[in-house]
């Protein structure tokens, strides 16, 4: 199966040992924009969701890496993410080196965010840059 990371699994980060025996594929971007959001400012956790008609300003395509994994590691993320309490695991499209490939991504649904007044918004789609502050009226 294929798994489309996008932030702390992501090599050179705190949960990539939990990848150490999957094949990697590439780095590669979503096909479709997505909104990525932060539990705070500076390498924290970060949360991809769906983005709304308020949110069309926000979005990109997210960044990331793509890994063939086990079925075994796949439940080993699936506990780390909370999957699907927490996040949820969807197909989405990821292009790497060119090609369109069908991944797994874990995901955030905005019910999670709703009693918030101030989001950690992520606009380059990679983790590996730093949020800005957006009021949640903004996105909403």
């Amino acid at each position: 199966m294929k798994v489309f990371v996008y932030g702390t699994l992501r090599k050179e980060l705190g949960n990539h040992y939990l990848l150490q025996d999957s094949v990697y594929l590439g780095t590669g971007l979503t096909v479709q924009p997505y909104l990525m959001l932060e539990s705070s400012v500076g390498h924290s956790i970060p949360y991809v969701v769906k983005p709304n008609q308020a949110t069309k300003n926000h979005v990109s395509k997210i960044e990331g890496e793509l890994y063939e994994v086990d079925d075994m590691t796949l439940a080993t993320l699936d506990r780390l993410e909370g999957h699907p309490g927490w996040y949820k695991r969807e197909y989405v499209d990821v292009v790497v080196d060119g090609d369109t490939i069908k991944a797994m991504m874990y995901m955030m649904p905005w019910s999670d965010f709703e009693n918030r007044t101030l989001l950690y918004v992520n606009t380059s789609g990679d983790f590996f840059q730093s949020p800005t502050i957006v009021p949640m009226a903004l996105l909403v």
